[in-house]
């Protein structure tokens, strides 16, 4: 991959994303490019600054931005506020220098493919923090290949900043001013498995553990609520598999949920703290990480485990 630099380019790459400016890039992306340069699986990627894109729909927003209405009428009103604003966002063109920028990291994202199929994810500042999530309520674009459907997936991507849930969200948080959005672009990933890993386990499973769901093939339908073909409890040390004791996955290897389990202890370790870790996996590649966030509600740890701490995925 051969993406312009930061010093270059309005777009820089994951390899080049200053580690400090959550605030125009989102801790999704941030985050990625921490664990990429420390040497973890980490697809490339190319990020699109809440900036830039702050300037190319400054007018898709109708003026002001009001707080909506409380009371019965608060998701439809929000609704409506989310189709104008979609309506408007495909609308607006993107400016030149954008358009050129984002098409030069576009061809060189993946070597001797100039219309790679890529990923547009949403990276926005705020999301994925250790304070909220977002987790689902903001535009995910999958299979997006040539320049057009990248622009509308940019245009997209940037409107759900003002989707009906996303905005309900930040009202139930006390999020106060306009939403932003920062977008992540990187190449698709053909996935045998994919799935989620929780480095303790949530609230509701009734154990201290590690929690593991996934699916064949890609994970967009775990990721949107639709179920899982298997669930696992993983043992944080000692052999992995802690239930059923009787068969091991029938979706990864026999040592694929060891090695799932080692390297989220690895990014949990380089992190700092309980992680939500996305991931997907190719009998070609092996694991990548897709994304990691802070699980951001944790419960006292049980009696007998002091150590470790039961939490929840979502606030």
């Amino acid at each position: 991959m051969s993406i312009p630099d930061a010093a270059a380019s309005p777009l820089p790459s994951l390899d080049a994303l200053p580690a400090d400016e959550e605030e125009e890039f989102g801790a999704k992306a941030v985050v990625l490019s921490r664990l990429r340069r420390r040497g973890h699986p980490v697809p490339p990627g190319f990020c699109i600054g809440a900036g830039a894109l702050d300037a190319a729909f400054r007018d898709a927003v109708p003026e002001p931005v009001a707080d909506p209405v409380r009371g019965p009428e608060l998701l439809a009103q929000l609704r409506r506020r989310a189709l104008e604003v979609s309506e408007r966002a495909r609308r607006t063109p993107l400016p030149r220098t954008l358009r050129e920028a984002l098409r030069r990291a576009y061809v060189s994202l993946v070597a001797g493919d100039a219309e790679p199929r890529v990923a547009v994810r949403s990276s926005a500042p705020g999301e994925d923090s250790g304070s909220a999530s977002f987790a689902g309520q903001h535009h995910t674009a999958l299979e997006v290949r040539g320049m057009r459907a990248l622009e509308e997936a940019v245009q997209d991507g940037w409107a759900s900043s003002f989707g009906a849930a996303a905005l309900a969200y930040r009202l139930r948080r006390g999020i106060p001013g306009r939403p932003r959005m920062a977008l992540l672009v990187q190449p698709m990933i053909d996935c045998d498995a994919a799935g989620v890993l929780f480095t303790v386990a949530p609230l509701a499973s009734g154990t201290d553990g590690m929690l593991v769901e996934l699916v064949r093939g890609h994970g967009a339908r775990l990721v949107e609520g639709r179920g899982a073909d298997e669930r696992w409890t993983l043992a944080r040390s000692g052999p992995a598999l802690r239930e059923p004791p009787e068969r091991g996955s029938r979706i990864l290897p026999a040592a694929g949920l060891d090695a799932l389990r080692e390297l989220a202890l690895r990014v949990e370790a380089d992190l700092g703290a309980p992680q939500d870790i996305e991931w997907g996996w190719t009998r070609r590649d092996g694991f990548q990480l897709l994304q990691a966030r802070p699980i951001t509600v944790v419960a006292p740890p049980p009696v007998s485990r002091s150590s470790q701490s039961m939490a929840s995925r979502t606030p």
